[in-house]
C-alpha cells in the first residue's frame, strides 16, 4: 500500500511539473512570435 500511495504522489508530481512545463512553452512560444513584449 505504501508504494502505491508513493507512485500517486510521484505521478502527480510529474503531472504538475508537466502542465508548468506546458505553460512555460506556451509563453516562450509567443515571446518568440512577438506576441508578448
Amino acid at each position: 500500500m505504501v508504494q502505491a500511495e508513493s507512485a500517486l504522489r510521484e505521478a502527480q508530481s510529474n503531472y504538475y511539473g508537466a502542465l508548468l512545463n506546458v505553460f512555460i512553452s506556451k509563453i516562450d512560444l509567443q515571446k518568440s512570435l512577438g506576441l508578448l513584449k
